[in-house]
């Protein structure tokens, strides 16, 4: 259906920004950009790499991959036109790949060119890749455009809980303000492209990551999600998986100054969707519930801890005591933030089990 509605498109005339003006442009006559990626290149360079949808005869569609260094990405991308047959046009811009080492330095001058350009949307999704950018869009995606398939996969594990909700517009917002630090998911490379955990972000420096087995548990102390599934694992083999139907978070603030206490209250609705461990009674439902509790309540501390030692707020617990407190000082509170004793509390209920065949 995406190849056909593109098909579509491609009989139509788009609107391309050029300078100060509105310039038409005919799709056939211009090559779609869907993705791109950014690594660092030898003498301060960097290099970009494009991804160009080619669509086939037979209904498939294959990529076309153009790469360059310069110093300046504009510089890049006027060189990147010079390898093409024709001119390359961002507004389908869907992917931004940036590279760990790359990312290392900081992004917000990488990050400038896209926020100044109109035809990009800011529903363009963003990542941090622990290779070369260059491996991930020079990758086969079966028949799918490398742009496309990476746009969908970030799309459908946001759906499903796995990520929180990231796109460019999302990532200025917490880049700009004051109490909140941005994060992106993180892609790894090994025989497929997967996402690996989630970037964290010291403004728009890459300072570490939650790792993938934490991602459930980050996105329940960032805010409301569902449809993600989460695994329990028990000693006695009796093994579980619960998807959640729902999943709320309040904060509270306790005390003052440096003895005061954050406590994150989640509060979890899920169905039974795996049970490995004989028949279900009130009492093993019980034990599940405990026992998905005590794993993220443990996860969460680690989490916490990762952040108040890399003294980044992802959570945008800043935002929240701004909200709540009227003689607010930003300053008190980034030195509040360090001594902050953060308490995690996690409440699951099991609503539904279905039927043991």
């Amino acid at each position: 259906m995406r190849a056909l509605a593109l098909g579509i498109v491609l009989s139509t005339v788009v609107l391309l920004t050029a300078g100060c003006g509105i310039e038409r442009q005919i799709v056939d006559d211009i090559s779609l950009v869907t993705a791109v990626g950014y690594d660092p290149a030898e003498g301060n360079k960097i290099q970009g790499t494009i991804a160009v949808p080619n669509f086939q005869a037979e209904g498939t569609v294959m990529t076309e991959i153009f790469s360059d260094t310069a110093m300046l990405m504009r510089e890049n991308s006027a060189k990147l036109n010079t390898e093409a047959n024709r001119p390359l046009a961002t507004g389908k811009l869907e992917v931004i790949l940036f590279n760990q080492e790359l990312a290392k330095e900081g992004i917000q001058k990488l990050k400038d060119v896209f926020v100044r350009d109109p035809s990009i949307g800011s529903r363009a999704r963003l990542a941090i890749t622990e290779g070369p950018t260059q491996e991930v869009l020079t990758r086969q995606y079966w028949d799918n455009d490398a742009g496309m398939y990476l746009s969908d996969m970030l799309e459908q594990n946001i759906d499903r809980g796995t990520i929180p909700e990231t796109n460019l517009h999302l990532f200025v917002y917490a880049l700009y303000s004051k109490g909140a630090d941005p994060y992106l998911p993180y892609l790894s490379v090994e025989d497929m492209v997967s996402i690996d955990g989630i970037a964290l972000l010291d403004h728009d420096r890459y300072v570490g990551k939650i790792p993938y087995e934490q991602t459930y548990t980050f996105n329940s102390l960032v805010g409301d999600f569902q449809n993600a599934t989460f695994p329990i694992h028990r000693g006695d083999k009796k093994s579980a998986t619960v998807s959640n139907i729902s999943s709320d978070r309040t904060i509270q603030f306790k005390g003052s100054g440096k003895n005061m206490e954050l406590i994150i209250d989640v509060k979890q609705k899920g169905i039974l969707r795996e049970y490995r461990g004989g028949k279900i009674t009130k009492k093993v439902l019980k034990n599940i519930e405990e026992s998905m509790e005590k794993q993220m309540k443990k996860q969460a501390k680690d989490i916490l801890k990762k952040l108040k030692e890399l003294n980044i707020d992802p959570l945008a617990l800043g935002n929240e005591y701004h909200s709540e407190h009227r003689n607010f000082s930003w300053k008190e509170w980034e030195k509040m933030y360090p001594e902050l004793k953060f308490t995690p509390k996690i409440d699951v209920k099991i609503m539904e089990y279905g039927i043991r065949r």
